[in-house]
C-alpha cells in the first residue's frame, strides 16, 4: 500500500518535510514495505544523501503514526474491543476452526470452478445494516376550545335603545378611551331587536374579550339564557324576528370568552349620560344581522 498520503495517518504535515522529500526522490520509497525495510535495515548508505540520520528519524515517525493493522511486521494486530458484540459472537459460532489459513486466490475462486469448493466471500443478510425509515406523522391541531385567546380584556357594553325610532340603538364600550357607536338596523322591529342588534355588533367586533352587557331591557337576557331551547324545538314559530335570535345565539356559542348580562342600575348613570350626548353628535352606522347559521 502506498505510504505517502496514507489515509490512516492524520498528520499531513509529514509529507512536505525535507527528509520526507528525500525519502521519495533519492531513496525511492513508495510503499509501506519500502519504508519498513529502510527504517529497520542496517545497510550502508549507497545514496547520495547528506542527512541520513534525519531520513531514518522521519521514517520512524511516519511508522509510529501508522496504525498497527497497517504495519506488515505485526502478525497479530491489536483488537478493537468488539469481540463480544452480537455480530461477532454469531460470526465466531459459524466459523470453522482450521489448522491451515484460508487464502482467497482470485485466479481459482471464480464462477468457472465448482461453487461448493470455493470460499464464500459474502456474509449473511442479517449482518447488513438497514436504514430506518423516518416516519413523520403530522400532529392534529388543537381544537378551538383548547387554544388560548390572546389579549383577553374585561369590557362592559351598555345598550340604550330609542323609544321614538325602533331601528336605532346606542352602544357604549368601556375601553380606554370610551367608544360610543350609534347603530341603525333596518330589520329591527321592536325593543328586543334593538337590544339584539347591539349584542351582535359587540360580539362581532369583540370576539376574544370578556363582555358584560348592561341593558334596560331584561327580557332579552332572560330569554337568551332560559328560552332558547324551547324556541329551537318549536322551530322559531312563535318569534317575530327569528333571524336576530339565531344570529345572536350562534355568536354566543362560538365564543371562547365569558359573556354575562346585567340590568341597568345607578352605577351606570355616568355612562348613560355619555350615551345621551352621543345620540346628538354621533354619526349613524348602518348594520344588519350577519348570517352565521
Amino acid at each position: 500500500m502506498p505510504i505517502w498520503h496514507h489515509p490512516a495517518i492524520k498528520n499531513n504535515y509529514l509529507w512536505n518535510k525535507p527528509a520526507a522529500r528525500c525519502l521519495r526522490n533519492k531513496h525511492n520509497i513508495e510503499t509501506v514495505e519500502d519504508l519498513e525495510r529502510f527504517a529497520y535495515s542496517n545497510e550502508p548508505n549507497t545514496v547520495k544523501c547528506n542527512a541520513v540520520d534525519q531520513c531514518y528519524n522521519i521514517a520512524t515517525i511516519i511508522l509510529a503514526e501508522l496504525p498497527p493493522k497497517f504495519q506488515l511486521n505485526n502478525e497479530v494486530p491489536q483488537t478493537d474491543n468488539l469481540e463480544h458484540t452480537p455480530n461477532r459472537i454469531k460470526h465466531y459460532q459459524k466459523t470453522k476452526i482450521n489448522k491451515d489459513p484460508i487464502a482467497f486466490d482470485p485466479a481459482t475462486q471464480s464462477e468457472a470452478n465448482n461453487p461448493s469448493e470455493t470460499t464464500r466471500i459474502f456474509r449473511e443478510s442479517y449482518s447488513y445494516k438497514v436504514r430506518l425509515v423516518n416516519d413523520r406523522r403530522l400532529a392534529l391541531p388543537l381544537p378551538m376550545r383548547l387554544k388560548p385567546l390572546p389579549n383577553q380584556k374585561s369590557l362592559t357594553v351598555l345598550l340604550m335603545g330609542s323609544e321614538q325610532d325602533p331601528n336605532m340603538i346606542a352602544v357604549l364600550i368601556t375601553t380606554t378611551p370610551t367608544q360610543t357607536k350609534l347603530i341603525r338596523n333596518k330589520s329591527a322591529q321592536n325593543a328586543d331587536d334593538q337590544t339584539l342588534t347591539g349584542i351582535t355588533y359587540a360580539l362581532t367586533y369583540l370576539p376574544n374579550d370578556h363582555i358584560t352587557f348592561v341593558t334596560k331591557n331584561p327580557s332579552v337576557p332572560t330569554r337568551l339564557l332560559k328560552s332558547i331551547k324551547e324556541y329551537e324545538d318549536e322551530d322559531w314559530m312563535t318569534i317575530t324576528n327569528p333571524k336576530a335570535w339565531k344570529t345572536t345565539i350562534s355568536l354566543l356559542r362560538q365564543r371562547g370568552a365569558k359573556t354575562s348580562f346585567q340590568t341597568y342600575n345607578k352605577e351606570h348613570n355616568y355612562h348613560h349620560s355619555l350615551l345621551k350626548k352621543a345620540r346628538q353628535n354621533q354619526t349613524t352606522i348602518e348594520w344588519d344581522f350577519p348570517r352565521t347559521h
